[in-house]
Formats: C-alpha cells, sequence, structure tokens
C-alpha cells in the first residue's frame, strides 16, 4: 500500500493499471514470489516490469545485508470459525525452516488471522467452514515463511541517481529495477528528490529484496573500483 499520483501505470497482479488524475492510495497483494494466491504459489515479482538505471544516471549506491529479521518457525493463528467456538486450534498452523534453523536456532514468528473472507470468482461470498480457516492460516504461514527466508541474503539500502528525462526510465515506488554493474533486482519502497542550484535533478531510492533470481548478489570488485560521478 502506499500513496501516488496519476495518471501513470502501475502494475497490479500482472496487469497493468492507469490510475486517474489525482492522489491515490494503491492497495495490491504482496507483489513477491511465493505469495500463497488461491493455493498455490505465485511469482508476482517476476510479472514486474524492469526500470533499469544505466551507467550515466548513477550516482552512487550504499547496500548492505542484515540479520535482523530472520525466523526460522512460522506459526499463524488461524482465525475463529465462531466467535463463541472454545474450541479453536490455538497452536495454529506452522511452517518452518528446516535450512537455517541450524544456523539461527530457534526464531519464532507468530501470527493471528482475525477474519477470513470468501468468495466465489464472480464476487458472491460464499460459506466459511472450518477447514476454510485451516487452509487460510496454512497459506499464510507459507507466505510469511517465502517473504522472510532470504531475509539474510537480501541487499537493501539506498541508490542515488540523475533523474532521466525519459519518463519511463525513471524510477518510482513499487517498481522493480535493475542497477548498471549489479547482477540482480531491487524493490522501490521509497523515493526522495532533491535539486541544488546549477546542479542535476536526484533521485535517492530506497530498496529492499535485492536478490540475483534465487541467489544473493555478489558484489564484484570493479564495481568498488569504479569511479562514479
Amino acid at each position: 500500500m502506499w500513496a501516488d499520483n496519476g495518471p501513470r501505470v502501475v502494475s497490479i497482479e500482472g496487469k497493468d493499471v492507469t490510475l486517474p488524475e489525482k492522489t491515490c492510495i494503491v492497495f495490491r497483494p504482496t507483489p513477491f514470489n511465493g505469495t500463497m494466491e488461491s493455493g498455490s504459489e505465485g511469482r508476482a515479482f517476476d510479472s514486474l516490469p524492469i526500470v533499469k538505471i544505466d551507467q550515466d544516471h548513477l550516482v552512487s549506491f550504499n547496500l548492505s545485508r542484515s540479520m535482523d529479521e530472520v525466523y526460522t518457525f512460522y506459526s499463524v493463528k488461524e482465525a475463529a470459525f465462531q466467535y463463541s467456538d472454545i474450541a479453536r486450534i490455538m497452536t495454529g498452523q506452522y511452517k518452518f525452516d528446516a535450512d537455517r534453523l541450524g544456523k539461527y536456532l530457534l526464531r519464532p514468528m507468530f501470527a493471528e488471522l482475525f477474519f477470513t473472507r470468501m468468495e466465489t470468482k464472480e464476487g458472491d461470498k460464499t460459506e466459511v467452514t472450518k477447514g476454510a480457516t485451516e487452509t487460510a492460516s496454512r497459506e499464510a504461514a507459507t507466505t510469511l515463511y517465502n517473504w522472510f527466508k532470504n531475509n539474510d541474503v537480501y541487499l537493501s539500502g539506498a541508490i542515488s541517481m540523475m533523474v532521466p528525462t525519459d519518463y519511463e526510465k525513471d524510477p518510482k515506488i513499487g517498481e522493480r529495477i535493475q542497477v548498471y554493474g549489479i547482477e540482480g533486482d531491487f524493490y522501490v519502497e521509497g523515493i526522495a528528490h532533491t535539486w541544488s542550484y546549477m546542479g542535476p535533478l536526484r533521485s535517492d531510492l530506497s530498496v529492499t529484496r535485492g536478490i540475483n533470481g534465487e541467489d544473493p548478489i555478489l558484489l564484484k570488485d570493479k564495481i568498488f573500483k569504479r569511479s562514479v560521478v
């Protein structure tokens, strides 16, 4: 979710949606691979269009990795089948990260679903069953697992660039970018524009979830030896 000004095109579930000419609040499903949608693990991040920052516009970048949000056990408590249901499963549905358990030991994350809404493709509401709440909790646990499992290898930080004259090459919040000299993709979470007299208009991007497909981004020595002005 973020605030944006139209008109501009936003990718939502693989489709281009044009915002109207006014300030909008944009809602969309989690745009990252592994999000559970209708019982299947989606590839939402792969469907986002790519904006490339070329050598001529790149000014600098400051990227790092963090272990602050690394978990090995994800538990999602089900929504109550009925508010008076005293037999609600208290432990919820869970997912283990066996690969990281040996390195980080037990680092649990607990979440809770407060409601489950069921609708048909036509938008008609259907009856919510206890099995549906269990499925929703299980899918939520898988989504959390896929969301956080690579947090210790993702690159995040800041990228500074000169604003290009071509509007289509100017990154915006919610987009996927590639940067000259770095083999991988980033997600843009924030943007700040700065300008000084007699200087260029600059855009400072706050980026997260930097990864090269399913592998960590490896910064090569030649990147740091190159002078960027």
